[in-house]
């Protein structure tokens, strides 16, 4: 996050980056969070490869940890990721969607959300696979969510941060590396097609509007 000051943007796409604690809530608010991931193989896979799995088991656990509902969108091998996950936290529940239409993101993301949606959960924690949320990290994009939020997120490498109020850009806005979004205010549109990319336009700032991610999120 680093020791920027929070950042609330207003207007018709409300969003936040985290920046100083504020006064923490009941952990039970957990309950309230499907933690949503992405696992996308080849077509001609025939195994998950060794660094994606020990970042699957990971997530696994920290979801566990966190006590929130977890969820991962997949295109191939859908039961050997309910093997992994069951064998890294045996009796703890990784929801598997299968998305075999993946596009380039939008899909998988919008899988997750109606699984949110029917799970009534309040909030959807995206995370890339190899992010590892912390206790403290979530609770502060809690801290930061207000009625009026429609998500939250830590300042990662490669944002544009200034203090106040900015037009959203690929720099400016949270990124889906790890961002706590309002079900009910993102469910009135979801991510659009359009997210995905022009067939024949570079994409500005890199796939899923990101950079690669270089170490998870820190609690100062």
């Amino acid at each position: 996050e680093g020791s920027h000051p929070s950042l609330p943007l207003r207007g018709p796409c409300t969003a936040a980056f985290v920046g100083r604690p504020m006064a923490k809530e009941g952990e039970e608010q957990f309950q309230r969070i499907v933690s949503a991931t992405r696992l996308h193989l080849p077509l001609d896979a025939t195994a998950i490869p060794e660094a994606t799995e020990q970042h699957l088991r990971n997530y696994v656990k920290s979801s566990q940890r966190l006590g929130v509902v977890a969820a991962i969108a997949v295109n191939a091998h859908e039961a050997l990721v309910k093997q992994i996950a069951e064998e890294e936290a045996p009796g703890f529940r990784l929801h598997v969607l299968p998305v075999p239409c993946w596009g380039a993101f939008v899909p998988a993301l919008n899988a997750l959300l109606n699984f949110a949606q029917r799970c009534g959960a309040k909030y959807i924690l995206y995370q890339s696979l190899e992010v590892q949320c912390t206790t403290a990290v979530l609770q502060r994009l809690l801290d930061h969510h207000t009625d009026d939020m429609l998500v939250v997120g830590p300042v990662f490498d490669g944002h544009d941060f200034q203090p106040g109020e900015r037009l959203l850009n690929g720099r400016t806005t949270p990124w889906n590396t790890l961002a706590l979004w309002s079900v009910r205010k993102l469910a009135l549109t979801g991510f659009l097609c359009i997210a995905d990319g022009l067939p024949d336009v570079a994409p500005s700032i890199g796939r899923e509007g990101m950079q690669p991610v270089r170490g998870n999120p820190q609690e100062h």
